[in-house]
C-alpha cells in the first residue's frame, strides 16, 4: 500500500461534489415534511425517528476512473483512481426537541401570548456499512465503514418583543474518502459552530435588526490534513424592513478573520468582508421573488484575493395561495417550485478561494399526507486561482470546473408514523484539470473529474 502526500488525498475532499455532509437525507434537511405529530413532554414536543436504507453507489471514492503504472506518462507519474462500486447499508436514528408550536400550545393551553423562549435542538447520526462490488478492493472498502453525526441547538429569547437575543451551537462529523481506495489516510472532518445575536424589533416587527457574532472551527482527524484546520470569527449585521404588507427590504453585512493555525506556508490567513442589499416579496398570492446583490472581498495575506459582485435571484411559484412571507406558512400540498441563480465565493483548500456562478431548481409535492416527492438540481461553474505547494512552487495554474448535482426523493407513508422511500442522486465534477500530487512528478497525478450515481431504498419510522 502506498502512502501519498497529503495534498493528493486532500484534493478529493476539496473538490468532492457533493461532499458527505451535503448528502443528508431529505427528511433531515426539511423537518416540516420529515417529522410526525410528535410526543408532548411538558412544554416541549419530541420527534424521534429511525431509518434504515440499502443502496448502490457507483463511485464511492469519486474517482476519475483512471489507472496507470508508474512512469507510464510524461514526467514519470501515474494515476491510481479506479471506479469502485459499493453496496451501502445505512442506519440513521434522529431526535428533534422543540418548544410547543402555536397550534398545540394555543389549543391545549388556550393562550396566544408569545413564549419568552423558543428552543429547538436536533440530533442525528448515520452508521454506514460498505461492501465492494469488486473483489480487488473488498478489504479497503470494508475498512472504510464510517459514522457521521450532526448536533445543533438554537434558543431565541423574548421572540416578537422589541428587544431579544438568540444563541446557537452546532457540531458535525463528516467523512469523505480519498479518490484512491488504497491510499491512507481517511478524512474525518469535525466542524464546531457557535453564535449569538442581539435582536431589535421596533414597531411590532415592521423593522428588524440584529447584530451578532459567529465562530467556526473546522478540524481534521488525520494529521496529514492538519495544515487545513481553520478558525473563523465573524461579526454579522442583518436587517429587514417590511415596507409593504408582503414585501420586505433586506440587508446583510459581515466582516471576519479566517486563520489556519497550522497552515505554515500552505494556507495564508484572510479577512472576508461582504455587504448585500435585497428584496423579498410576494408579487401575487402565487408568485414570490427574492433578489439580492452586493460586494464581497476575500483578502489574503499572500497570493490571490477575491473582490467582486455577489448575489442571488430566485423566483418561486406557489400553486396554493401564500398568505405571507413566513417560511412555515405554506399550506400542505405542492408547497413551491423555485428556480434561481447565485454568484458567490468562499475560502478553498486548493487555491485561496473558489468563485461560483450557478443555477438551481427545486420543488416538493406532499399530497393527502401520504405521498411526498422532492426534486432538486443545480449546475455550478467554479473558477479557482493558482494553487501552491508549501515551498511556494506552483501546483496548478488558474482553472475552472463545473459541478452537477441532481437529487430525487419519494416516500409513501403507509401511516402517520411509517414510510417507504427511495432516493436517486447523480453528482459530477466536469473538468479536464489534472494536478501533480507533490513537487516530485514520480508521485503521480490527480484527475479532478468524476461521475457518481446513487440509488437508495429504505424505510422510516417517525413520530
Amino acid at each position: 500500500m502506498r502512502v501519498l502526500p497529503a495534498i493528493f488525498v486532500f484534493s478529493a475532499v476539496a473538490f468532492a461534489a457533493p461532499r458527505a455532509g451535503a448528502q443528508a437525507q431529505p427528511w433531515l434537511e426539511d423537518r416540516r415534511v420529515g417529522g410526525g405529530i410528535g410526543v408532548r413532554t411538558g412544554n416541549f414536543e419530541l420527534h424521534p425517528a429511525v431509518a434504515g436504507e440499502m443502496g448502490y453507489d457507483s463511485n464511492f471514492y469519486q474517482s476519475a476512473g483512471r489507472v496507470s503504472a508508474p512512469g507510464s506518462i510524461a514526467g514519470g507519474g501515474f494515476f491510481n483512481e479506479p471506479d469502485v462500486g459499493v453496496v451501502r447499508f445505512r442506519v440513521t436514528p434522529s431526535l428533534t426537541l422543540k418548544t410547543l408550536g402555536p397550534q398545540r400550545s394555543d389549543s391545549e393551553e388556550g393562550g396566544t401570548t408569545p413564549p419568552k423562549v423558543n428552543f429547538s435542538a436536533e440530533a442525528s447520526g448515520s452508521y454506514n456499512e460498505l461492501r465492494s462490488t469488486d473483489a480487488t478492493y473488498s478489504d479497503y472498502v470494508s475498512d472504510d465503514r464510517f459514522f457521521t453525526l450532526d448536533l445543533n441547538a438554537n434558543a431565541e429569547f423574548l421572540p416578537q418583543r422589541p428587544w431579544g437575543a438568540t444563541l446557537n451551537a452546532a457540531y458535525s462529523r463528516e467523512v469523505q474518502p480519498v479518490n484512491d481506495p488504497a491510499a491512507p489516510p481517511r478524512s474525518g472532518r469535525d466542524t464546531v459552530r457557535a453564535g449569538a445575536a442581539v435582536n431589535w424589533r421596533p414597531g411590532g416587527g415592521v423593522l428588524e435588526w440584529s447584530l451578532g457574532y459567529d465562530m467556526a472551527y473546522i478540524g481534521f482527524e488525520s494529521r496529514d490534513f492538519s495544515n487545513f484546520a481553520s478558525v473563523s470569527h465573524t461579526a454579522v449585521v442583518k436587517g429587514r424592513w417590511l415596507f409593504l404588507p408582503r414585501t420586505a427590504l433586506l440587508y446583510s453585512g459581515d466582516y471576519g478573520v479566517l486563520t489556519y493555525p497550522y497552515g505554515g506556508n500552505v494556507k495564508p490567513p484572510g479577512s472576508p468582508l461582504s455587504s448585500r442589499l435585497g428584496i423579498n416579496g410576494l408579487i401575487t398570492n402565487h408568485f414570490g421573488l427574492l433578489a439580492a446583490a452586493g460586494w464581497k472581498s476575500l483578502f489574503f495575506t499572500r497570493n490571490d484575493s477575491f473582490d467582486s459582485v455577489v448575489g442571488n435571484l430566485e423566483l418561486t411559484w406557489y400553486p396554493l395561495p401564500r398568505p405571507d412571507l413566513a417560511p412555515d406558512a405554506a399550506t400542505v400540498g405542492l408547497s413551491a417550485i423555485s428556480v434561481g441563480y447565485r454568484r458567490d465565493a468562499s475560502a478553498s483548500y486548493l487555491g485561496n478561494y473558489a468563485q461560483s456562478d450557478g443555477g438551481y431548481a427545486k420543488t416538493s409535492l406532499f399530497l393527502a399526507g401520504m405521498f411526498l416527492v422532492t426534486l432538486e438540481g443545480s449546475v455550478d461553474h467554479l473558477q479557482r486561482p493558482a494553487s501552491y505547494f508549501s515551498s511556494g512552487a506552483v501546483q496548478s495554474a488558474p482553472y475552472a470546473e463545473n459541478r452537477v448535482n441532481l437529487t430525487g426523493f419519494a416516500e409513501y407513508r403507509t401511516s402517520d408514523t411509517f414510510g417507504i422511500n427511495t432516493t436517486l442522486r447523480y453528482s459530477a465534477n466536469v473538468t479536464d484539470q489534472i494536478i501533480p500530487v507533490s513537487e516530485d512528478p514520480t508521485d503521480g497525478f490527480d484527475d479532478l473529474g468524476f461521475n457518481r450515481f446513487e440509488a437508495w431504498l429504505g424505510v422510516r419510522y417517525f413520530l
